[in-house]
């Protein structure tokens, strides 16, 4: 019979084996939001290019790629093994398949030896799973001594983020945990170091691109201003092993 973490495993990659990647790359409106969740990450590990780095839940790749343009060494896991395979495919179409590594892997058991990467990174993935402390131990084993672990997770704080949880309630429930509070209990049980976070993206999840291009120049004030800064739908966090 199975338990309830199980059946929580199995909801997740049953949604995410189901995925059309066109379709799923469309629903994430913003793709100034999608980045800037990146580089608040790599703006936390300050790596030079040529450094390897892990995204854990790398979905449909969007992230593998910009890090390859950036000029870092990404590799991905997922526990989705439907997405694993649509994505190889779709990198070696793209050639570049053989610059990305990409593993289906389990978050809570990541087949990688101690201590490989530079950074370990993971953008929405906490609140997906049904043991985000074990998760964060294990993306701190996999990265090197004086590497970096970072996440980005959604800020229930935000209204946009709020009605999102509650719109897709199913998958993602977990972010009403993914406090500050939490997600910093979680870095220092990992044994992780010099734990720093920021909020960031305070672009509606709105294509309109006048809408996007006025809060997208607001955006700096806006993670430097005491309250204000508080509404940043992501909450950024970084821990150095």
């Amino acid at each position: 019979m199975k338990n309830k973490v199980d059946k929580q495993k199995e909801l997740q990659k049953k949604y995410y084996d189901q995925i059309e990647f066109e379709e799923y790359e469309k629903s994430r409106k913003v793709k100034r939001n999608q980045m800037r969740k990146l580089d608040a990450q790599l703006e936390i590990s300050k790596l030079s290019p040529e450094s390897s780095i892990l995204d854990v839940g790398c979905g449909t790749g969007i992230q593998l790629r910009w890090l390859l343009e950036k000029g870092y060494r990404p590799s991905g896991i997922d526990l989705s093994s439907g997405l694993i395979e649509k994505l190889r495919e779709r990198l070696n179409k793209e050639g570049i398949g053989d610059k990305i590594e990409l593993k289906q892997s389990d978050a809570e058991d990541i087949q990688y030896p101690d201590n490989t990467f530079d950074q370990v990174m993971g953008t929405a993935i906490l609140h997906h799973v049904p043991n985000p402390g074990k998760v964060v131990k294990e993306m701190a084993r996999v990265v090197k001594p004086g590497g970096w672990v970072t996440v980005a997770e959604p800020n229930i704080i935000n209204p946009w983020i709020l009605i999102n949880v509650f719109r897709y309630w199913k998958i993602d429930k977990g972010a009403l945990k993914s406090t500050v509070k939490n997600v910093k209990k979680w870095f220092k049980d990992a044994g992780l170091k010099d734990i720093t976070y920021k909020r960031v993206v305070f672009v509606p999840p709105i294509p309109w691109k006048p809408l996007i291009n006025l809060t997208a120049k607001l955006e700096p004030f806006l993670e430097k201003t005491p309250v204000l800064r508080t509404m940043g739908g992501i909450i950024v966090m970084g821990g150095r092993k």
